[in-house]
C-alpha cells in the first residue's frame, strides 16, 4: 500500500478553467479536490499502464494496491482534455488483491477516448476523493505513448515523471516490466530544436550536446516525437560535441510541430533520460538551451516546465547564440528588448508616454527613465525589463552573459 499526499489541485484547476462550460459536476470535483488536499490517501486503485494508439485498441490498466478484493463500481474514472471532459463510474465487478483490470475507455466506458496528444487521467472514489492521477503529453510530464507502445508504471515515488516510462512490448492485464527512468543522468541531453515550417519544413533539426569531458557512445539511443528515431550504431558523441538529426533523417511519422510539442530521449536500454516541450515557437526560431549545454530540468513538457530553453535564432551544430532578440512587441506598443553579448541590455523603439524600468533578479529597481533608445551596461545575470505606459505594463526577462 502506498501513502501519498494529494496535491493535484494545480493541474486540475488549470484544466477546469479551460473547460469552464462543462457544468456543475466539474465544479463539484474541483471543490472536493481542494478539500482533499489536506488528507493523506492510501491508494486502492492505481493507474498502471495505458495505450492511446491505435485507437481501435486503446487501453487503461488499473492495479488493486490493497490486500483485499475491491468492488470496481465504487470508483470513478475521469478524463480531462483540452477540448473534452468525461466522468463515468467503473462497471460492476470485483478485483482481487494485487489484481489487474483494463478497459478500452471509449468502447467499455463510453467516453470520448484517450487523446493522442495529451490528457489528465484521474481515478476517484464515489465521493471524488482521488485514488490516483497522471497527466501525459501536452497536459503533463508523463510521456504520451506512440503507436503500439504503452506508457507503464515503473515505480511509485509520487513523481509521475519518474514513475512512468515507455514499454515497447505492452503487458496490459499483468505486471509491468518496462525499463526504469534515469532523468538527468549522464552528460548528453537535448540542446536545441528547430520545428520551423519555412522551406516546407525541410530545415527542421534536433540537436544533442555532450557537456562532459569524455566522449559518449550514443549508439541505439532513441528519440521519440510521434514516431521513434534510433541513433545509428558506432556513434560516438565527442566531449563538447554536437549530434544533429536533420529533417531528412526523420522517420515517416516523426514530425516537429511549432505548437504544443514534446520530445523524449532514451538511452540504449530505453531508460528515459531527458524530455522537453513547448507551447509555441515563432516562425524561423529555434528552442535552444541558454546558456549552451547548461541543463537543470529534465522532465519538461511545455515552455513553462522547460526553463532551460528559450526562443532564439537557430545555431545548428554549434554553440547556441549568446546575442539575440529577447522579445519584440508590435502593434500599439512597438519596441524591442535585446541582450547584447558581453555588454548588457538594449531597448529600442518608438514609444511615447512610456517609461523603462530595469530590475535585478531580486526585484530591486536599478534603473529607471522615460522611454528612449538605450544600452544599459550590466554584469552577468538575470534582469527584468519593464516597459510601462498609459494602460499597459509589459515585463521581459533578460539573461546577460559575459
Amino acid at each position: 500500500m502506498i501513502l501519498e499526499t494529494i496535491a493535484y489541485t494545480g493541474n486540475f484547476d488549470y484544466n477546469y478553467k479551460i473547460n469552464k462550460n462543462t457544468g456543475g459536476i466539474m465544479k463539484k470535483i474541483l471543490l472536493t479536490f481542494v478539500l482533499a488536499i489536506i488528507f493523506i490517501s492510501a491508494f486502492a486503485l492505481q493507474i498502471s499502464e495505458f495505450i492511446v494508439t491505435p485507437t481501435s485498441s486503446e487501453a487503461l490498466e488499473l492495479h488493486n494496491e490493497t490486500g483485499s478484493t475491491i468492488e470496481l463500481s465504487d470508483y470513478r474514472f475521469i478524463l480531462i482534455g483540452l477540448s473534452s471532459n468525461d466522468t463515468v463510474t467503473l462497471p460492476s465487478g470485483t478485483l482481487a488483491a494485487d489484481g489487474y483490470v483494463y478497459y478500452d475507455p471509449a468502447n467499455d466506458l463510453g467516453t470520448a477516448g484517450l487523446s493522442n496528444s495529451g490528457m489528465q487521467i484521474i481515478i476517484t472514489d464515489l465521493s471524488y476523493v482521488v485514488e490516483d492521477e497522471l497527466s501525459y503529453g501536452s497536459m503533463g510530464n508523463v510521456p504520451v505513448p506512440i503507436y503500439d507502445w504503452s506508457t507503464a508504471r515503473v515505480s511509485s515515488t509520487g513523481d509521475n515523471a519518474v514513475d512512468f516510462n515507455y514499454d515497447v512490448s505492452p503487458t496490459i492485464g499483468s505486471a509491468n516490466n518496462a525499463p526504469s527512468t534515469a532523468l538527468g543522468s549522464g552528460t548528453v541531453f537535448f540542446n536545441e530544436v528547430y520545428p520551423d515550417s519555412v522551406n516546407s519544413y525541410a530545415d527542421q533539426f534536433i540537436e544533442l550536446y555532450n557537456s562532459g569531458v569524455t566522449g559518449v557512445d550514443i549508439s541505439d539511443w532513441c528519440i521519440v516525437c510521434g514516431d521513434y528515431y534510433y541513433v545509428p550504431s558506432s556513434t560516438l558523441l565527442a566531449a563538447d560535441g554536437y549530434f544533429v538529426i536533420p529533417k531528412a533523417d526523420f522517420p515517416s511519422f516523426f514530425y516537429l510541430d511549432y505548437n504544443y510539442e514534446h520530445l523524449y530521449l532514451f538511452n540504449e536500454t530505453m531508460q528515459r533520460i531527458d524530455q522537453i516541450g513547448w507551447d509555441y515557437i515563432k516562425t524561423d526560431s529555434s528552442f535552444a538551451c541558454r546558456p549552451n549545454g547548461v541543463r537543470a530540468v529534465f522532465d519538461g513538457w511545455n515552455s513553462a516546465s522547460t526553463p532551460d530553453f528559450e526562443v532564439y535564432a537557430p545555431t545548428e551544430g554549434s554553440v547556441n547564440s549568446l546575442t539575440g532578440i529577447v522579445e519584440t512587441v508590435k502593434g500599439d506598443y512597438d519596441y524591442t528588448v535585446n541582450m547584447l553579448n558581453g555588454i548588457g541590455i538594449e531597448v529600442a523603439g518608438n514609444m511615447t508616454n512610456a517609461v523603462i524600468e530595469i530590475m535585478d533578479v531580486n526585484g530591486r529597481v536599478i534603473y529607471s527613465s522615460n522611454f528612449k533608445n538605450m544600452i544599459y551596461s550590466a554584469k552577468s545575470g538575470v534582469y527584468f525589463v519593464n516597459i510601462k505606459g498609459d494602460g499597459f505594463s509589459n515585463s521581459h526577462k533578460v539573461e546577460v552573459i559575459k
